[in-house]
């Protein structure tokens, strides 16, 4: 996951799509996006938490070309992200609780 296009990386081949996607899986990501920075983590964190919060499920599939499954991604399944979402909860809370610094 270190190597995709959010990082720099080269463009992954097709075929190579179902592995980083068993990655993500396996990560305490999000998404693949998440990646790119810790700002867009931070974001995408604090998106689907909110949304997983409304019961809006995030799947990601890789489908071969007869249109079958070959790997399926439940994202805010993971105990890795779950335990994420609690710690960007508090990240933007505590933000949130700071007094306004604008005139």
């Amino acid at each position: 996951m270190g190597v995709t296009i959010y990082r720099r990386g080269r463009p992954i081949p097709l075929a190579e799509s179902p592995e980083l996607y068993k990655a993500l899986g396996a990560s305490p990501f999000v998404s693949l996006y998440a990646t790119a920075s810790a700002g867009e983590d931070l974001a995408e964190l604090a998106a689907w938490s909110h949304l997983g919060r409304l019961h809006i499920p995030l799947t990601v599939e890789v489908r071969d070309a007869t249109g079958r499954a070959v790997v399926t991604v439940e994202p805010l399944r993971s105990p890795a992200v779950q335990a994420r979402f609690a710690v960007a909860d508090a990240v933007l809370a505590r933000a949130a609780a700071k007094p306004s610094q604008t005139p």
